[in-house]
């Protein structure tokens, strides 16, 4: 949506608002003659996709601002779809899914988690992996989960919420972030 910020008939708030409530969400590119810092800092606190002024270049920059706005949309669509993919892979699986990260932090965690060792996915979620690992076991969980192993498979004991071990068998595999490395 290229909106301008002042119109006629009211108040450009609740077309950002109902844009960022469609499915998928539909970037707004807001346009002023009225440009000023105050009016660019409204805009984005709003969630506005990009702030262009009218100026001299406006209608020259403007193909190239939706273009570039439209690719972020899709890409953003493209995260989206994929997490509610794996979501629904994770929590409709039997297995036990989580993400670790290479500090031993558990980010995400299927719903198995609270068949397979009692706990709800709230309560292992930022929290170390090795606390809930044997204490025998947990040089070679580590070891198994470390940058220098793409994939690999290992069994050790896994602590329950109630205090009880039981063995696990876990296949890992290293996924680097594209971003960041």
């Amino acid at each position: 949506v290229v909106l301008d910020y002042q119109l006629p008939d009211g108040d450009p708030w609740s077309v950002v608002s109902a844009a960022q409530a469609a499915t998928p969400r539909v970037p707004v590119i807001m346009v002023t003659a009225m440009g000023n810092e105050q009016v660019a800092a409204e805009a984005l606190q709003h969630g506005v996709a990009e702030y262009l002024p009218k100026s001299d270049a406006f209608w020259n920059q403007l193909p190239n601002v939706v273009e570039r706005v439209a690719k972020i949309a899709e890409a953003d669509e493209r995260v989206r779809r994929s997490d509610a993919l794996f979501r629904l892979i994770a929590d409709s699986s039997t297995d036990l899914i989580a993400t670790i990260d290479l500090k031993g932090i558990v980010r995400d965690v299927s719903n198995a988690v609270n068949v397979m060792i009692g706990y709800a996915p709230g309560e292992v979620l930022g929290k170390q992996m090795l606390d809930f690992i044997h204490p025998d076991d947990q040089a070679r969980v580590v070891e198994a989960f470390s940058a220098e192993h793409a994939n690999s498979r290992l069994t050790f004991r896994a602590r329950r919420k109630d205090g009880n071990y039981i063995w696990v068998d876990a296949s890992t595999s290293l996924v680097r972030n594209t971003a960041s490395g």
